[in-house]
């Protein structure tokens, strides 16, 4: 795997722009109805087509901004993203552990605390804000 172009560095984590293969680690990942069950879009089967269709329309939505979460430098262990609202200043946060692995080790609380730095310093948002599913008491 080549070196990803990193955004924003953490400790442990790093905030790398996204690639057209992380549409098949996310086809994956996604189908797996215990990673599901915390997401929006739980329930729902993924196809590998309509993955590569969503990689396209994200790199060219002005709106989205959508980040590998990397690990020992490369690793791609899930995805955090910020849906943007220009006009009001805000956006709507997403994040998605993947790799079950990664799970409750606080990769996910450092991936949005780069985030926030991104969303608040870099392009000057006034507000982010997560819909959560009930059920995820990561989340609360």
């Amino acid at each position: 795997m080549t070196e990803r172009v990193k955004i924003l560095q953490g400790e442990r984590v790093a905030l790398a722009l996204i690639e057209k293969e992380d549409s098949l680690l996310r086809y994956r990942h996604m189908n797996d109805l215990e990673v599901q069950q915390f997401l929006s879009v739980g329930g729902c089967l993924l196809y590998k087509e309509a993955e590569q269709d969503y990689y396209d329309h994200i790199i060219k939505n002005p709106n989205m901004r959508v980040f590998a979460i990397c690990v020992e430098g490369k690793k791609n262990i899930g995805n955090v993203s910020l849906e943007i609202n220009r006009k009001n200043r805000n956006a709507e946060l997403g994040i998605a552990i993947f790799d079950k692995n990664y799970w409750s080790q606080g990769y996910g609380t450092e991936s949005i605390q780069l985030l926030f730095k991104y969303a608040f310093e870099i392009l000057g948002l006034h507000k982010v804000y997560l819909n959560v599913v009930a059920n995820n008491a990561r989340a609360a």
